[in-house]
């Protein structure tokens, strides 16, 4: 902008010179009169008289004409009539011979640049004149079917319908806005076309729906040769990448392979954002997409809900409150709460018949018609599945709703109660969160075969778009509100299918990519986890069984105890084996070798305890105290050790004097790791470098299992601070929780050190390769997990655990070690 700021002022200047165009009142080119007109539509708009601006817009005659008034010294807007001119039609702008000269109608044309009061002269070449025919020869689409006084350009409906589908504009508004444009002075002045203009953009838009669908050249008979069921009558746009038997795939397919392609996902839900208020109704406004659009026939609707009660079933689910704890008080002056809709839960279309009115909060059985509406054109589809935010509820009694309440409509013999016996009704996954543990498990996406990474909360981000048109449709009657509903959906569904192409790709590229990233994870868990194991986890069953109110899932996490060895461990074996079978190797008398090393590897450990202490910030005098008290513990243990290691590896004494000793935190030990391969084989310590490799396998072990277990705690931590209970406790409180999360990632981050730490060692000990690819680089990326004990968070599903969790010889933590932390958060 700062560009612009500085040029305002020229660009005022600018306009307002442009307020008085060049040959203004000189002779015109014609010498007929003197040049007083300007078009302000043309791009070339030169001054030019009177009778120049007749002849030069016989094709454009909705051109503003702005003609100068001595009077008031500036620029008068007029319509082309005013200068006498009649519109003539089906002669190419001549007048027709056998109409009677200069006989004009008035007539009011409505454009984009304005409203027109100007004349207009039908063709008399026919021995009947057809006034509607004419105008729509020429673009102009009559306010009325006989003797019409108004009309509307095309290119107004063409524009209108696009901005007003996109931006959700009301026709009322744009009709303001044409009466400013008209005269921006006085705009009361000019007539308000608001109802003309709306009851033709109705039309228009029914029309355009009946081209965009193919009703208007025959689709249903083409159709019915080569889709099964196929029942017609549709004005929206289909998804033609959803299953469809006879259209898009074959009737016999392998369902064992291909199980997962002809499997039909559809989204189930409620809103509340689209209402109608209770108002004086106009028995002639009937909708006229009627039931070709979303909504059921409005006969069947009604006989539908006077004939079945609302469902009576009590949720099951703990924390479900959707269904039943709707606030009544925001329906109240309403007779017309919200819409229920099914759609395709993949690609997010809204489907033909899926949507149907809501009077009062969420019901089962108007959500029943939805689906009945939409089941009845996919007849032939194999598998369903149906992801609803209440799935756990709604589908208790799904089939025995079906069974009764469709008798005597038209969906009694078409067998819906077969096809929703074999559906499969899931949560979506952020709905999921808010259900008990049992449902979580039961009716998640994540847990179920043959569903893929689909999430279901598509139709979320519809309605947040839907939403927007609430504003205009509370006010509408009803038929112009299933007509305006309609259409905004059907065009959702264009936008989706223009974009359907790259969205796909875009999908399964991703796909790729992540399926070697999970094929890796499952590599890695199974080598891992041992052949045996997998055997045995193959042959479970992974679908869900309900014993009493307890669901029981393989997802669930049941582990043995199954820990490898750490240093400790290690060390023992080593002792053991070297005080049977192993000679000293030193040729002198000391400690053994074994315990020599893992005494050093646990002053390693405390001097990188106390550089860490040593340097935090602020410290205070008791902290201050603290650390000396462990420099002189550290100096003393450094002092005994360095007694053994003169003993046992006596030439190395010389490379340990050259070092200061200010910190012992800092002396080298000068263990086979601290020295090259050359200074090993030189001081006689390569039986020494093997001990200690192994000795370091077992830290590695340590550091990765403890490392592992505090993460958990971790998150336990923060799962506890983060409880909906625990936000109003008090600055005490919350100071201390802030302080227990601050030292656990301070261990966190000492554990990951240790791990690097003794990485390197391993390097400098010459890692082979397989324990390079055990004991991989530790970065801080890794240093995360997921929950194991509770079902997937939302993002978990497309994310791999790191390498932390899965690759190495550290295998996985016993249940009792994951528990210890995680149901602390419970």
């Amino acid at each position: 902008m700062r560009p612009f700021l500085g040029r305002l002022g020229s660009f005022v200047r600018y306009l307002l010179h442009k307020e008085e165009p060049k040959g203004l009142l000189q002779r015109c080119e014609c010498g007929l009169d003197v040049r007083d007109t300007q078009c302000r539509d043309c791009f070339h708009n030169a001054p030019m008289c009177r009778v120049c601006f007749m002849l030069t817009h016989k094709q454009t005659p909705f051109h503003w004409a702005r003609v100068w008034s001595p009077e008031k010294s500036c620029f008068v807007q007029q319509d082309i009539s005013e200068f006498g001119y009649g519109i003539s039609l089906g002669h190419n702008g001549d007048e027709c011979p056998l109409a009677t000269r200069g006989h004009f109608c008035a007539i009011r044309i409505v454009d984009i640049n304005g409203i027109h009061e100007t004349q207009i002269q039908y063709c008399h070449c026919s021995s009947r004149v057809d006034q509607f025919q004419q105008l729509m020869d020429a673009g102009l689409f009559p306010a009325t079917t006989t003797n019409p006084e108004t009309a509307v350009t095309f290119n107004l409906l063409e524009t209108f319908n696009i901005d007003s589908l996109v931006s959700k504009k009301s026709a009322y508004d744009f009709a303001t806005a044409l009466r400013r444009r008209t005269n921006p002075d006085f705009p009361d002045r000019v007539p308000n076309i608001h109802p003309q203009f709306l009851r033709v953009l109705r039309v228009w838009r029914a029309l355009q729906m009946f081209k965009q669908s193919g009703q208007g050249h025959g689709i249903d008979d083409a159709m019915q040769e080569f889709v099964p069921g196929w029942r017609g009558r549709n004005l929206i746009q289909l998804c033609l990448a959803c299953p469809q038997v006879g259209f898009n795939m074959e009737e016999e397919v392998d369902e064992d392979e291909w199980k997962h392609v002809e499997t039909l996902f559809l989204s189930a839900d409620g809103h509340f954002g689209l209402q109608r208020k209770s108002k004086v109704e106009d028995p002639d406004d009937v909708a006229l997409t009627g039931d070709m659009g979303l909504f059921p026939e409005e006969r069947v609707y009604a006989e539908y809900v006077s004939k079945v009660q609302d469902s009576t079933e009590k949720t099951t689910c703990a924390h479900l409150k959707a269904a039943n704890m709707q606030n009544k008080a925001k329906f109240i002056g309403l007779v017309i709460s919200g819409v229920i809709a099914v759609t395709c839960a993949r690609h997010n279309f809204f489907l033909h018949g899926g949507m149907v009115n809501l009077t009062r909060g969420e019901k089962f059985n108007l959500t029943d018609l939805a689906l009945a509406g939409v089941l009845s054109f996919l007849l032939l589809v194999r598998h369903i599945v149906l992801t609803y935010d209440i799935a756990c509820q709604y589908d208790k009694n799904l089939v025995k709703r079906f069974k009764e309440n469709f008798i005597g409509t038209p969906f009694e013999h078409l067998g819906l109660d077969e096809i929703v016996d074999r559906f499969l009704c899931l949560v979506p996954k952020m709905h999921l969160k808010g259900h008990i543990p049992n449902c979580q498990y039961e009716y998640s996406l994540n847990f179920t075969p043959n569903v893929g990474r689909t999430y279901g909360e598509g139709i979320e981000g519809i309605w947040a778009e839907a939403k927007q048109a609430g504003g205009m449709t509370q006010e509408m009657n009803a038929g112009h509100r299933i007509d305006t509903l309609n259409a905004l959906q059907n065009d959702w569904n264009i936008g989706k299918l223009q974009n359907l192409f790259s969205s796909l790709y875009r999908q399964l590229t991703n796909a790729r990519s992540q399926a070697r990233r999970k094929v890796d994870f499952y590599k890695g868990q199974c080598k891992l986890n041992g052949q045996a194991r997998v055997e045995k986890w193959l042959k479970m069953s992974v679908l869900p069984t309900r014993k009493g109110d307890h669901v029981e899932s393989v997802y669930r996490l049941k582990e043995d105890k199954e820990l490898v060895p750490g240093q400790g461990q290690i060390y023992r074996q080593m002792l053991d084996a070297e005080t049977e079978e192993i000679p000293n190797t030193s040729g002198k008398k000391g400690s053994p070798i074994s315990k020599f090393l893992n005494t050093g590897l646990k002053i390693q450990s405390t001097q990188r305890t106390v550089r860490a202490n040593a340097q935090k910030k602020d410290q205070t005098d008791t902290d201050k105290a603290a650390l000396a008290k462990h420099r002189a513990a550290l100096r003393g243990s450094l002092k005994r050790w360095r007694e053994e290691q003169e003993v046992i590896c006596p030439s190395i004494m010389d490379l340990m004097l050259e070092q200061r000793f200010d910190y012992p935190e800092r002396e080298i030990l000068f263990l086979a790791s601290d020295l090259s391969p050359e200074q090993r084989e030189e001081h006689q310590m390569e039986y020494m470098a093997e001990c200690e490799m192994k000795l370091r396998r077992g830290e590695a072990n340590d550091a990765i299992r403890t490392l592992r277990t505090e993460l958990r705690h971790l998150d336990a931590l923060w799962a506890m601070k983060n409880k909906k209970g625990n936000h109003n406790v008090g600055t005490e409180r919350n100071l201390r929780s802030l302080k227990d999360i601050q030292n656990s990632e301070d261990k966190v981050r000492r554990l990951a050190t240790k791990y690097r730490e003794c990485r390197v060692a391993m390097v400098a000990l010459g890692m082979s390769a397989a324990d390079a690819a055990a004991y991989p680089i530790l970065k801080d990326e890794d240093l995360c997990q997921k929950n194991v004990v509770q079902p997937h968070a939302l993002g978990e599903g497309s994310t791999t655990e790191s390498w932390l969790w899965v690759f190495g010889t550290v295998g996985s933590l016993s249940l009792e070690e994951r528990n210890e932390f995680d149901m602390e958060c419970k």
